[in-house]
């Protein structure tokens, strides 16, 4: 121990420090007590043991316990050595160190100088100078130059005295400060003061601002310092970024404003910032956010720059085809522009080199999302995907020539991968706008659902849309805003695709005969000319439009004249237009009118061109598959069918010698193999009407050539249309004209002039046989129907032109001119029509005024009658009218000024002719808002007296007066066409003679059955109402005394006893009568339905059998003015062939009868169906049948529908409901009032005027209880009658008589459903739950519909296995939905639109189901065979796309049942986690098992897309569904390996979705609540991910901001060390008797501010952290050595001379010491 210092001369208290004492004082320790023994005896040592100073031979101290013992004092002392980590770890350096350098500068200069050099850091540690600002910090280190890592050195030591002295301020401790994000902001703050210093030089003060590399003047000191500043501290900012001593996000986030806020004038320094951003490229793209932020800005700036230059290409182009008008490429000539500018060139390829780097690094910042985009205040409306495109065309080309020449393969291969990541990216953002709702990247906008969806959008808009009435809220305008705003999507690029299923459905409209009305052409035409407008001129702007590029939706080059939905037209024309077949039904004859009126219009409205058509149809050999069509003069011939004249005759072309011999088509192919009967196209070429005006010329001729050639075929066939036109004109020559002179026909007056007056004899001339000529002309071509017809409106025009001028005194007959109308009709020559009749009535006003100078008699009688025919054709083509508002108000200015002329001003004392003008007149204005602003001073005043007069209220009269049998009998029986004053004045002087005049003509009628005695009565008795509007109301009583003969209180009793009710023969009489009446505006049909038909009904229906008679008129009334054919159509005769003449003369009250079915009310119209229905169910047939068989004992049948089948329509009309002509022996007398009142009420329900004003606005109109749910109606009652409105053919898959239950008409409405009866669908189902009125009765109902429906969708999938997929119904939707097919895998989309209209509750019940049928296939593993049998099927019925548009549509508005699913599908999702491991340990086949995994994940993925607003709606639901989506990926559950690569980046989309949502801010005090959820939302997602590693958590860690950068150390522990259950640490059983050491504990994080160079042992780093303990020193070898060799006894080595010389001896040991024994130690 002679190295250990002695302890005998120590101390007892140490004062300073050294080995500890041996006897240490201790505190209240027993030698200090003060007691009375130890005061008396002093301090007594009382020892613990009795042998402490003595032996421990005695002690029980074995070896074993001694071991034990020793163990346990190492162990201890191990302990005790070993480094403990201190909670509170001391700071290095010291406060103490640190001095204010202001003080002293040259002490700072000299340090600083001494810190540029390589002094070690740390001596210059010891003293450190303090600087007061951060900016001086940044400032003196530049001055001085330090080096990055002594300059970050320095930082840390600012950072550590700044720390101190915040925690100690005051005494009292405050929060830590968080260094990385202080200096950060401190080190921008100070490189924005020098970016501001570098810009004002340039732009500060000078008026001229100067380019940063061309300007040539010296940079000045300011500038330079500035400069030299910013370099230092951007290489700085690198450093410290690197080294994690910045906030990372911080600072990038502000790179990356700094460029967002960079104005345009500035650019002179964007090269600085643009510079910095390229170094962080690969730190950027490891935040979505900044990502996203930063490719939107460099987007921004590429646009400005192009639209400085005006290159900006259409959104609807590629921009590979924009081109200006020399050719050049746009992108070619912006790059001209600004390629070769320094500034400029050098921000367009480094905005593309950011754009490309995050393309191929990121591309989930580029996704176009409309999600995305709402959630993210960030992001704008600029769409990133199409300027990608853009900057690819210039960036690339540019690079291929310049940059990469010697590296093309390397820059082809990066073009691809650029272009495949463009079209990921437009993949991801179509997903993420259909909201993830499809499996195979189809966005919404193309996917079959959605196209459905929004077809029947428009189908109903145009079903909804009242074309008889034009407003602010109902015209064209908001027609085609409301159809065309559901097709656009305001952020896509391609908006004219998009076009294509609603034009199509715009077709088929126009030619369906499931829809009604002519003005159906027009309306489509006027859409489609103004979408191309306006696609012409969102494409080409203000350029020419003859300079158009291409067509809709079509990249294919085509010529400027083609219009853009040419090749649409083409396709339907070739695939769904209709053809006229060989035998042509009325439903084939009529689709086949429609098309030619709908193709007229096209081509009227330049929306198809008839010449490409041509030029098309010719590249493409259609009309040389069969002969041409030549058209013989054979009356037997039906020539509206082409095929019948192919089938019939085989032309022979015969071309004379000198001719030119050029074969016709038919003529070439005539040996070959030829289908039977023209094709199609043959069909459309030959009736195709085109406008004969000098620009069609050429296509008219070529028409002809292609159809006949040259020669003698195409002669014939001008032959034969020029000879039926002839006879046609000649109606219109002056020999079938009215000679005004005389009054006479031309003929008739050239024959009187010849032979005097005395030598003619009076004989009747031959008039012309108007129905032979119509039959020829119905025979031709509807081409050559429109040329005919188009000569005659010339030829009349022409007449008048001439009458008017004075060169000749001939006009047209009135029936003439009405005959040319009704050929013109026939044609579907519409338009011509209405250009003819504006026409006429400008001529008419001039006719009227030569007629008055010529005092012609003819003034009244001929304008009155033209303007009648006139008014009725306006009348039946109101809705058309309403279409061209300058037609319109031509029309509605010639009628004026018409009325005008013939003094016309009193509407209560006029002709019956100016009573039907007036009328339309009064209707016109008030239904049309445009004439309404235009007329309004002028025609306000007189429709407020016209309306007073012609509406006013009728009641029904019941007069019962003295009957004068002779009045007036001579003017009835006379029936002259114009009466006089004095007539109308003896009708008026008093009620008798009003009485009396009213019998007298109705005992008329009901005597004759002569239809042209009828009219002329009708007439008469319709002039007399004109002038003596009292006739109304007496009208309306005799009418109403007929039909309740059975109540004598009605009135009329001569009339009754003159009159038998009960012969049938005078039904017709009666019926035309009325029928006349009510056309010319003597009182309306509701008037007739409320007074007259009601009382009737209902008096018969109540059970009194005397009304029978009564009531069984009543019907035929209404069925013969609800069903008007009967009465204006001609009707089969007795005899084979022939065919008697309509009942009703003039075409015109023709028209004004159909017209008159506008005025009836659907309240009106209900109220007479629901009374003829209670009718038939309530009369008793068997009396009568009884009757009529014992009349009559030969026939047995006595039931009207044993003959129903036997005889068509027209042959029932005729023979069995009392005509004048038919046998007394008919059907009709013995079938009863109840079969006949059934028989009826099926006809009028039939009716389409009937049907379109019940189906027009149903919700509003019939679910009432004086309506469909009028109490008196049975609910089977009602719905009958709702289903013979609805289904007029009958109801679809039931048969006539049998009863159904709820059941079975929901299963037949949803197995028949298509897109022309969804609304009859809907009103059938809403009309059922309205019904049912108690709440057990609506449930029961609901769940029959909820079950039905998924039955449905069950045998949808079972039927057809190989479609049960999501991605079967996905393969096609580029192509346009074809709607017109009834096929079932269509249908079954339907029924997600016709639920979504129905209630609430409707839905929310179907809603629960499908929950159900989710939970059921969320089983992967089932155990019994009847489980994997159910989770098959619901598995199947998951996989349907049709489901899920079901599924979705159902959740819109169910807020309630929205919660309940999401919660539904997060606990199925948690399943997926959490037995994931098990479910593949169980299953063999891991690959199949995953594979109904991610198929069953990404439908329940597709319904969370669907409700992601609702999650977002609350900050809660918003972070455990994005805890759930991290936990999809962090747990393996969907991940890039084993998934298809589609989901995952669906829940990567979703997720981000959710994290970014959370920054929106909806109301300006939210922005920091939102902050917050969103920083706890980001920790609650990182400690999830944790320190998890693998490529799909990078890709997620992507969505989180950039975290700061740490040091990480790996701890060390004793080998075999446990954790207990409590944390803490033991040795564990592994430990005992093994190897000694250390083992890897854990791996710890440390912040870089305390990481500070030029000190030992960091306390941020412990000891402990590597299990280091405390030792003893031990000295070295050869130092033991050296020490034990002091106290050796032998000589020490000495040289060999001190061994020859005797040694110094001190006196005393002069004698001879001892021997001794000498060891030898060599060393």
């Amino acid at each position: 121990m002679a190295a250990y210092p002695s302890q005998e001369h120590r101390p007892l208290k140490k004062q300073s420090l050294g080995p500890p004492d041996v006897y240490p004082q201790e505190h209240k320790q027993r030698e200090d007590e003060l007691n009375q023994s130890s005061v008396k005896h002093g301090f007594s040592n009382m020892p613990q043991f009795s042998d402490e100073h003595g032996s421990e031979k005695n002690a029980d101290i074995t070896i074993d316990k001694f071991g034990t013992y020793f163990s346990s004092v190492l162990t201890k002392k191990m302990e005790y050595n070993t480094l403990q980590d201190s909670k509170k770890r001391p700071t290095l350096p010291q406060k103490e160190i640190f001095w204010h350098g202001r003080s002293k500068p040259a002490v700072m200069e000299a340090w600083f100088k001494d810190l540029a050099n390589d002094k070690p850091l740390s001596q210059m540690g010891k003293r450190v100078p303090l600087l007061n600002r951060k900016e001086d910090v940044f400032s003196t280190l530049c001055e001085y130059n330090i080096s990055m890592v002594r300059a970050s050195w320095f930082i840390k030591m600012m950072a550590v005295y700044n720390s101190a002295t915040m925690e100690n301020r005051n005494g009292k401790r405050r929060q830590t400060v968080d260094q990385a994000s202080e200096w950060a902001i401190a080190l921008t703050k100070y490189l924005k003061d020098q970016l501001q210093k570098i810009q004002e030089f340039y732009h500060g003060g000078s008026a001229t601002q100067t380019s940063f590399l061309t300007a040539h003047t010296p940079l000045q000191s300011d500038m330079e310092i500035a400069l030299k500043q910013w370099n230092y501290c951007c290489r700085l900012a690198r450093h410290t970024y690197n080294e994690g001593l910045l906030d990372r996000h911080e600072y990038l986030s502000w790179l990356v404003e700094l460029l967002e806020k960079m104005k345009q004038p500035d650019d002179t320094v964007l090269k600085l910032i643009i510079f910095q951003i390229l170094h962080y490229m690969d730190e950027v793209t490891n935040s979505a956010l900044l990502s996203r932020k930063l490719a939107y800005i460099c987007s921004k700036k590429i646009s400005l720059l192009c639209s400085d230059v005006g290159t900006t290409s259409p959104r609807t182009q590629s921009p590979m085809l924009t081109t200006n008008s020399n050719g050049i490429c746009l992108c070619h000539g912006m790059w001209l522009i600004h390629g070769m500018c320094l500034i400029h060139g050098m921000c367009l390829c480094h905005g593309m080199c950011l754009i490309h780097g995050m393309c191929l690094s990121h591309g989930m910042c580029l996704i176009h999302s409309m999600c995305l985009i709402h959630s993210m205040c960030l992001i704008h409306s600029i769409c990133l995907s199409h300027d990608m495109c853009l900057i690819r065309c210039m960036s690339l080309s540019h690079w291929c020539h310049k940059l990469l020449i010697e590296t093309v393969w390397l820059f082809l291969q990066c073009r691809n991968q650029i272009r495949m990541c463009e079209q990921q990216i437009k993949q991801r953002g179509r997903m993420a706008e259909a909201r993830w709702s499809s499996d195979k990247c189809q966005q919404s906008a193309t996917g079959k659902g959605a196209t459905i969806s929004k077809v029947l959008t428009v189908l109903d808009l145009f079903d909804r849309h009242k074309f008889d009435l034009v407003d602010n809220a109902n015209n064209m305008d908001s027609l085609y805003n409301k159809i065309f705003a559901c097709t656009q999507n305001q952020d896509s690029n391609e908006s004219v695709p998009t076009d294509d299923s609603v034009i199509r459905l715009l077709l088929d409209l126009a030619v369906s005969t499931r829809r009604c009305g002519d003005h159906r052409a027009i309306v489509v035409a006027k859409l489609l000319e103004r979408r191309q407008s306006e696609i012409r001129s969102e494409k080409y702007g203000d350029n020419d439009m003859g300079d158009d590029k291409d067509s809709s939706g079509s990249d294919t080059m085509v010529t400027p004249s083609i219009p853009v939905f040419q090749h649409l037209l083409m396709d339907f024309l070739d695939t769904s237009a209709p053809v006229l077949e060989d035998n042509p039904s009325e439903e084939n004859s009529l689709a086949f009118k429609n098309l030619i009126h709908l193709f007229c219009e096209l081509t009227r409205h330049d929306v198809f061109s008839h010449d490409a058509y041509m030029c098309t149809l010719i590249s493409r050999g259609e009309l040389m598959r069969t002969p041409a069509p030549i058209v013989p003069f054979n009356d037997s011939l039906d020539l509206g069918s082409v095929k019948s004249l192919t089938e019939s005759y085989s032309i022979k072309h015969e071309v004379d010698k000198g001719d030119i011999n050029i074969p016709s088509v038919g003529e070439s192919l005539q040996n070959s193999n030829q289908p039977k009967g023209p094709s199609r196209h043959m069909q459309y070429v030959t009736h195709f009407p085109l406008p004969l005006d000098e620009y069609s010329v050429h296509e008219c001729n070529q028409r002809m050539m292609m159809l006949y050639g040259v020669g003698k075929a195409r002669d014939e066939a001008r032959h034969f249309q020029k000879k039926i036109s002839k006879e046609v004109l000649r109606l219109y020559g002056k020999r079938n004209s009215i000679d005004i002179n005389s009054g006479d026909l031309g003929k008739v007056r050239k024959k009187k002039e010849k032979e005097g007056e005395g030598a003619y004899t009076g004989q009747a001339p031959s008039l012309p046989n108007l129905e032979a000529i119509f039959q020829k002309f119905k025979k031709l071509s509807y081409f050559d129907q429109h040329a005919v017809t188009n000569q005659c409106v010339s030829t009349v025009l022409e007449q008048m032109i001439s009458f008017i001028e004075g060169n000749s005194s001939y006009l047209a007959k009135v029936e003439h001119v009405a005959y040319l109308f009704d050929m013109m009709e026939h044609a579907m020559n519409i338009n011509g029509l209405i250009d003819f009749i504006v026409k006429l009535l400008n001529q008419l006003c001039e006719v009227v005024t030569q007629l008055k100078i010529k005092e012609s008699t003819l003034v009244s009688s001929y304008t009155m009658t033209l303007g009648l025919c006139i008014v009725s054709v306006l009348r039946n083509y109101n809705s058309y009218m309403l279409v061209s508002q300058e037609q319109t108000a031509e029309a509605f200015e010639g009628l004026i000024g018409v009325m005008r002329l013939l003094d016309v001003s009193n509407p209560a004392d006029c002709t019956s002719p100016s009573r039907c003008m007036l009328a339309y007149l009064c209707d016109t204005y008030s239904c049309n808002i445009y004439l309404k602003n235009k007329y309004s001073e002028m025609f306000n005043a007189p429709y407020n007296k016209m309306k007073n007069t012609l509406y006013a209220t009728v009641n029904a009269s019941s007069s019962n007066l003295r009957w004068d049998p002779s009045f007036m009998i001579d003017v009835i029986t006379g029936c002259k066409g114009q009466i006089d004053q004095q007539f109308v004045r003896q009708v008026q002087e008093n009620s008798l003679n009003l009485y009396s005049f009213v019998c007298n003509a109705t005992l008329n009628i009901c005597g004759t059955q002569q239809p042209e005695r009828l009219n002329d009565i009708a007439i008469l008795c319709a002039e007399f109402t004109a002038r003596c509007n009292a006739l109304s109301s007496e009208w309306l009583g005799v009418l109403k005394a007929l039909c309740c003969s059975s109540n004598n209180s009605c009135g009329f009793i001569d009339v009754l006893t003159q009159i038998d009710v009960s012969d049938m023969s005078i039904h017709d009489s009666l019926s035309v009568f009325t029928a006349i009446l009510i056309a010319r505006h003597c009182f309306s049909l509701q008037d007739f339905v409320i007074h007259v038909a009601l009382p009737s009904l209902m008096s018969a229906s109540g059970g009194d059998q005397d009304a029978e008679s009564g009531a069984r008129l009543t019907c035929h009334l209404l069925l013969r003015l609800f069903k008007t054919s009967h009465l204006t159509q001609p009707q089969p005769g007795l005899s084979s062939g022939s065919r008697n003449a309509p009942l009703i003369k003039s075409s015109a009250d023709c028209h004004l009868l159909e017209a008159a079915h506008d005025s009836i009310t659907v309240g009106g119209v209900l109220a007479v169906l629901k009374a003829i229905l209670m009718l038939g169910d309530s009369y008793n047939d068997d009396d009568y049948k009884a009757k009529n068989t014992s009349s009559n004992t030969k026939d047995k049948s006595g039931d009207i529908f044993n003959l129903l089948q036997q005889l068509d329509d027209d042959e029932i009309d005729l023979n069995l409901l009392g005509s004048s002509m038919t046998s007394k022996n008919s059907g009709v007398e013995r079938a009863g009032l109840s079969e006949f009142a059934k028989y009826s009420l099926r006809e009028m329900c039939s009716q389409e005027w009937v049907r379109e004003k019940f189906l027009k606005e149903p919700e509003y109109s019939l679910f009432h209880e004086d309506m469909l749910l009028d109490n008196l109606l049975s609910p089977k009652q009602a719905h009958q009658l709702l289903q013979m409105i609805c289904y007029p053919t009958g109801v679809p898959n039931q048969y006539d008589g049998t009863e159904t239950d709820n059941k079975s008409n929901i299963i037949r409405i949803l197995q028949t459903l298509d897109k022309w009866s969804l609304r009859v669908s809907w009103l059938e189902l809403q009309f059922m739950f309205k019904q049912s009125t108690s709440v057990a009765e609506k449930n029961s109902l609901l769940d029959i519909f909820a079950k039905g429906t998924i039955d449905l969708f069950h045998q949808q999938t079972e039927s057809n296995k190989s479609t049960n997929t999501l991605s079967d119904y996905n393969n096609n939707f580029c192509s346009i939905f074809d709607l017109t097919r009834s096929d079932s895998d269509d249908s079954i989309w339907l029924v997600a639109p016709l639920i979504s209209k129905l209630s609430a509750n409707v839905q929310g019940r179907v809603l629960k189901s499908a929950g159900q049928v989710l939970e059921s296939g969320n089983n992967l593993v089932s155990k019994s065979k009847f489980d994997k049998e159910k989770n098959q099927k619901s598995k199947s019925l998951l996989g349907h796309q049709p489901f899920l548009s079901l599924v979705l549509s159902c959740l819109k508005g169910q807020d309630e049942q929205r919660e309940g699913l999401l919660n539904s599908l997060h606990s199925q999702l948690e399943k997926f986690i959490f037995n994931m491991k098990e479910i593949l340990e169980k299953s063999p086949d891991e690959y199949k098992i995953r594979q109904d995994l991610h198929k069953d994940l990404q439908l329940r993925l597709s319904l969370v897309g669907g409700m992601i607003d609702t999650i977002q709606r609350n900050s809660t639901t918003t972070s455990e569904w994005a805890l759930l989506l991290l936990m999809l990926i962090s747990y393996g559950v969907v991940d890039t390996q084993t998934t298809n690569n589609e989901l995952f980046t669906t829940v990567l989309d979703m997720l981000s979705v959710l994290i970014h949502g959370t920054l929106l801010s909806e109301e300006g005090d939210k922005g920091e609540e939102n902050k917050k959820a969103y920083t706890n939302l980001i920790k609650k997602l990182k400690k999830e991910l944790g320190d998890k590693q693998s490529n799909c958590i990078d890709r997620l860690r992507q969505l989180l901001p950039i975290p700061k950068r740490q040091y990480e150390v790996i701890t060390c522990e004793t080998y075999g060390t446990l954790v207990d259950t409590k944390g803490n640490k033991i040795a564990g059983f592994d430990s005992i008797g093994k190897k000694q050491g250390l083992q890897v504990a854990q791996k710890i994080k440390v912040n870089p501010w305390e990481v500070i160079e030029g000190y030992r042992n960091a306390h941020c780093i412990p000891w402990a952290n590597f299990s280091a303990i405390k030792t003893e020193k031990k000295t070295l070898r050869y130092e033991e050595q050296h020490r034990l060799s002091l106290y050796h006894s032998h000589l020490l080595t000495q040289p060999d001379e001190y061994y020859l010389e005797a040694p110094p001896l001190p006196p005393e040991e002069l004698e001879p010491p001892p021997e001794k024994v000498v060891s030898i130690c060599v060393h």
